[in-house]
């Protein structure tokens, strides 16, 4: 149930598990059990008491969420939305200081950080200058880069992708510099949501941002997004009786047919029962899966004196886009004969090159893609593709 069937029937190890960033497996019986039971009665649009409970355990896992509120929408790339928009209530300003490479998804505010170099001018057509003036493109770990955006004092929110290349120390920045010049920190926990640990980065690092974007997990698979954090911030969703102000001019009034919909809530449900209740199991197990791979590349490049480092996030211990770093002139043949070299040995990587595994991969997997790295390697030396 974690490898990839083909048409002729030759199974891969499967090492992409970013398109739902579950830590376990979409395949797990539990969580297609929960999908069939509500197959037959399924119906978008309306509330169910379902929607409660999830909630209730989106708030137990997520550590900003604890005291706060959550709102379930379609995807995550939605929720950043919702919680920028939020953010700029709460501050009345506008603007957005976003990351360099980082990925939010397809809204054009946070979309014009993601293609570069130069970072705000690559892939932009489309995207009004209006709109682009909004947007502040920093580095990551470079605090002071963040702290000038911040002085100006015209900063809404700043948001950390969770699954990214910055340092501990750099979120704690991030966390003391919003909190400093009052400003709202969103943390985009789309995939290191529930990864990294049960309540994801922000957990495994001890940083709690003001809010948090989910996604992926929290619809075991299927289709969801949602906000979580501080009531102060989320309560401009909240309808009001007899507040006709407040609920026609101040609250965002917004629905959508896909909102907790019954098939995303019942399996994140599920998927969230499986994480708490055998967390001892999960993360221990993912832990060790990865640190292997990492191992991997580190060990196959020294039997060949290649000067390939492992790479991933988090830095310190690589759990997604686990992948050896490539430089050089032949930067992209080196990812290619990779690529080639490990799916013709039964090992099917994201993007061409990137592992990101989950716990049920069995030690077969891991010696099939031990194997199938050493024999890449083995490739680019001979090949003298990379030195």
């Amino acid at each position: 149930n974690y490898t990839t069937q083909t048409k002729k029937t030759e199974q891969f190890a499967d090492v992409i598990r970013k398109k739902i960033g579950l830590p376990v497996t979409f395949y797990d019986e539990r969580l297609t059990s929960a999908l069939n039971e509500v197959l037959g009665y399924m119906h978008m649009g309306s509330c169910t008491e379902l929607e409660v409970e999830w909630a209730e355990m989106v708030k137990k896992l997520v550590p900003c969420a604890k005291d706060g509120l959550v709102r379930a929408c379609a995807c995550g790339g939605e929720a950043i939305e919702i919680a920028v928009r939020l953010a700029r209530i709460y501050t009345g300003k506008d603007k957005v200081v976003i990351h360099e490479n980082c990925y939010h998804g397809k809204w054009e505010t946070i979309n014009v950080g993601h293609s570069g170099p130069p970072y705000g001018q690559c892939n932009i057509k489309g995207i009004p200058e209006s709109v682009r003036r909004l947007v502040k493109i920093i580095p990551y770990n470079h605090p002071d880069a963040l702290k000038n955006a911040l002085e100006e004092g015209d900063v809404a929110c700043v948001i950390l992708q969770g699954n990214a290349p910055y340092t501990k120390e750099y979120m704690e920045d991030v966390r003391e510099l919003t909190a400093y010049y009052g400003v709202a920190f969103i943390l985009d926990e789309v995939v290191s949501g529930f990864r990294y640990a049960p309540g994801g980065a922000q957990e495994y690092y001890g940083v709690i941002p003001d809010i948090a974007v989910l996604g992926k997990i929290v619809g075991g698979g299927a289709p969801i997004g949602a906000i979580c954090g501080k009531e102060e911030i989320m309560k401009f969703h909240i309808f009001k009786e007899k507040d006709d102000y407040w609920n026609r001019f101040v609250r965002i009034c917004v629905g959508g047919t896909w909102n907790a919909q019954p098939l995303s809530i019942r399996a994140g449900l599920e998927a969230m029962k499986i994480i708490d209740k055998e967390r001892d199991e999960i993360y221990p197990r993912l832990y060790k899966i990865c640190d292997e791979l990492t191992k991997s590349l580190e060990d196959s490049s020294e039997e060949f004196s290649l000067k390939i480092k492992a790479k991933g996030v988090p830095p310190e211990r690589p759990m997604v886009s686990i992948c050896p770093e490539f430089n050089g002139n032949f930067k992209e043949l080196a990812q290619y004969v990779y690529y080639l070299t490990l799916s013709n040995n039964g090992v099917h990587p994201f993007g061409r090159y990137r592992f990101i595994p989950c716990c049920k991969h069995s030690d077969e997997d891991l010696k099939r893609t031990r194997e199938a790295i050493r024999q890449a390697f083995k490739n680019l030396k001979e090949g003298k593709i990379v030195q």
